[in-house]
């Protein structure tokens, strides 16, 4: 009984976190589906009077409903943009854009996929990955019956692999100095799936781990 209770008091600590999305806190997430796959990402990050910018653009790949994928066409754009505390890494606000348009049986025709709000970013430091969460608000895939109702969740793998691009270890100082991906050839990729509560952190291990094999999956499933 003592183990449920402990159990049951984690997840409402977590989903009070889950809707204070301005609070810098620390949580992974693990990929799961509905989720829109986006690659060819290019990642620029500046600072200005202790407000960090991020931006993220691409390419919108694959849609995956549950364990079926289906290519995106049309205008098959991503956007992502962020405004964060630099020194202490907080979301201040942000968005996100999935634009394209997905065939049969899905039917989503109208060139918007997805739009959503940010409402909470976590960096575990010393690796490429940025988790992020975010509440839709619009796009086929969160109208009446979409695949998108109350929360998602954001894998982003920022392939910085090249020397120059690699992030800093310490969380403190990551977000205070600008950045990008342009050395490791903007092959930055992500994962936008529906998420309910985040993940406590439990070790940097787990979160470059997590991060890794959602990417690595997506991709194997993509050859596949």
């Amino acid at each position: 009984m003592k183990t449920r209770t402990l159990g049951a008091i984690g997840a409402a600590i977590l989903l009070t976190a889950w809707v204070q999305g301005a609070q810098a806190y620390s949580f992974t997430l693990t990929q799961q589906d509905p989720d829109i796959a986006a690659d060819f990402l290019t990642v620029n990050y500046s600072v200005s009077a202790g407000t960090g910018t991020l931006a993220v653009t691409g390419f919108a790949a694959t849609i995956n409903p549950a364990g079926t994928q289906y290519s995106i066409f049309s205008t098959s754009t991503y956007t992502l943009n962020a405004s964060i505390n630099a020194s202490t890494g907080a979301l201040l606000s942000g968005n996100l854009t999935i634009d394209g348009k997905v065939g049969s049986p899905l039917n989503y025709t109208s060139g918007v996929l997805l739009t959503g709000t940010l409402t909470g970013l976590s960096y575990q430091g010393g690796q490429s990955i940025v988790y992020l969460t975010f509440a839709p608000t619009g796009g086929d895939a969160v109208t009446p019956g979409g695949l998108y109702t109350t929360g998602g969740g954001i894998i982003l793998n920022m392939a910085m692999t090249t020397t120059g691009d690699l992030p800093p270890a310490s969380t403190g100082t990551f977000w205070a100095s600008a950045f990008n991906n342009n050395l490791s050839g903007n092959q930055g990729v992500s994962d936008n799936f529906a998420q309910t509560v985040p993940e406590p952190v439990s070790s940097t291990l787990t979160v470059m781990g997590l991060g890794l094999l959602a990417c690595a999956g997506r991709r194997r499933r993509r050859a596949a």
